[in-house]
């Protein structure tokens, strides 16, 4: 499913408002799944744990020293006997307590760190779908229901801050042309997938075919050469904006197109 706005008349969840009401919004219309990634309070936190890593590094280091410069050999031992080291786990301020502290903290600090790393990867949410997410919740708005107090993450101001959990979807264009400033209705995915996937089909089509016609057609070689050029752009551009490619993936397709067309100029006798 997939949403422009939900209708008003339509109360979320059989009635139901505040979180459970927003809730069940969201779960049925994927494009409304915006939440905050909380970049700053993420940022601090990792500095946090990087800042108490970094004391218990030089705590670790300087015990670490003090034992290598003592006189007694039971102390030097700590640097060559695993089994000493870790029997000194008895006293707290021990090295090998340091050491497992460090451990610890490093394993939540990675796992933080791998997982701050995911969420800076998900798409930001766009403008149509945070507008549509306000108005619905204001359509939904009661009296007796204090939105503003919670509801405030999703201002437009905060955007930047914004993720989305729906994925890119190669309908995205299609939904931009018949979904903007529509009225609040649901629609189905299907209806737009058909549509994309027709549409798809007869612009590759038509590209291939007025490429090849072109070069067929135009008698001047350096003409022929030159004319791969805005038809590489326009294909380049449809694969852009009509798919989910990432840029690798364009470049590739592009430098294959050119590549074909090249061939097929040097393999063409002139008129």
């Amino acid at each position: 499913m997939d949403a422009t706005v939900v209708d008003a008349d339509d109360n979320v969840d059989n009635g139901q408002t505040g979180y459970p009401g927003l809730a069940e919004l969201m779960g049925k219309y994927r494009d409304l799944n915006i939440f905050s990634r909380f970049a700053t309070l993420n940022a601090r936190n990792l500095i946090y744990m990087q800042a108490e890593i970094l004391y218990l590094e030089r705590e670790l280091k300087v015990i670490t020293w003090v034992k290598h410069k003592s006189p007694l050999d039971a102390d030097r031992a700590y640097e060559r006997e695993a089994s000493t080291l870790i029997s000194s786990m008895e006293n707290e301020d021990s090295q090998w307590n340091i050491v497992l502290k460090i451990r610890e903290k490093l394993k939540e600090y990675n796992r933080a760190l791998l997982l701050q790393s995911k969420i800076n990867h998900l798409p930001r949410a766009r403008r149509r779908n945070l507008k549509i997410l306000q108005q619905t919740l204001l359509s939904h708005n009661q009296p007796d229901t204090e939105f503003d107090e919670w509801t405030e993450i999703w201002d437009a101001e905060r955007i930047s801050d914004l993720i989305s959990l729906a994925p890119r979807s190669d309908l995205d264009w299609l939904k931009r042309v018949f979904k903007h400033d529509a009225p609040l209705i649901e629609t189905k995915e299907e209806y737009y997938h058909a549509i994309s996937k027709a549409f798809s089909v007869v612009l590759s089509a038509a590209i291939i075919s007025a490429t090849v016609l072109a070069l067929y057609y135009i008698p001047s070689l350096h003409l022929r050469v030159l004319s791969i050029v805005p038809f590489t752009l326009l294909f380049a551009t449809a694969v852009a904006v009509f798919t989910t490619a990432r840029s690798a993936e364009i470049f590739g397709a592009t430098a294959a197109y050119a590549a074909v067309s090249v061939v097929f100029v040097g393999s063409t006798s002139i008129m």
